[in-house]
């Protein structure tokens, strides 16, 4: 619907769940000087804040986008995650405009079908079915809103769940590979990848990574992921071997 907004008001649009989206207006008959201004939430407030990370006010995120006078349309580069967005007029003036925002889902298939006639567990399988899907970028991230990048312990962690809940393995092994390359040639491990150096190093949950490998292997029959790790894998435990006691 086209929205006729004036400076002040606030509009706010539910996207269902959170997600990952890019969005965008299109604008018509701007007059003045609007400005409109984008923020991002979880969870809808009774006015817009800007998406903090770890509740720290410094690290907001809000688009500001100024209308140029006639017709014009805006969209981010890089996808919001989010379930509300809240756009508000500000600067003077007013300006029709109309939301366009595209939705960025990883393909999951159906998934597995499941019946419980406890009302808790059928709940708790919807919700962490929609966290996984809020989960999937281009990989297994902790969050959509927040640290999009891949750690080693979320990234198995949700993919094993995904397999059991979609049917899944593409990704799974993309991660996998992707977290033995965080693996360097001494067979020190970083938590995160892929990265050229970090100071992050989680020895306990890197070890999750090679049980990992063993489960997609043992559920999906894929023989060549372990192939394609193995020295990753061999470089990892010699490592942690100098550090063993008996």
């Amino acid at each position: 619907e086209w929205i006729d907004g004036r400076t002040g008001e606030v509009y706010a649009f539910d996207f269902g769940r959170t997600r990952l989206a890019r969005p965008g207006v299109v604008l018509r008959a701007t007059r003045g000087a609007p400005r409109l201004e984008f923020y991002y939430d979880q969870g809808l407030e009774k006015r817009p804040t800007g998406m903090d990370s770890f509740k720290n006010p410094r690290a907001g995120l809000v688009d500001s986008y100024r209308a140029p006078v006639g017709k014009s349309a805006w969209e981010a580069l890089n996808p919001r995650g989010f379930r509300f967005m809240t756009v508000r007029v500000a600067g003077t003036g007013r300006c029709r405009f109309k939301l366009r925002a595209r939705t960025v889902d990883y393909p999951f298939a159906g998934g597995v079908r499941f019946a419980s006639a406890d009302p808790f567990l059928a709940q708790a399988w919807q919700i962490s079915a929609a966290t996984i899907r809020s989960a999937a970028t281009d990989v297994y991230s902790d969050c959509c809103s927040r640290e999009n990048m891949l750690w080693v312990f979320d990234g198995c962690v949700t993919a094993r769940a995904a397999y059991f809940t979609f049917g899944e393995t593409a990704m799974w092994r993309r991660c996998l590979v992707l977290l033995g390359e965080a693996v360097q040639p001494d067979g020190d491990v970083f938590a995160m990848a892929p990265l050229a150096d970090s100071f992050d190093r989680l020895y306990d949950a890197s070890m999750y990574w090679v049980t990992s490998c063993l489960d997609y292997w043992r559920l999906t029959g894929d023989i060549s992921l372990l192939r394609e790790v193995k020295a990753a894998i061999l470089r990892f435990l010699a490592m942690l071997s100098t550090h063993m006691t008996h």
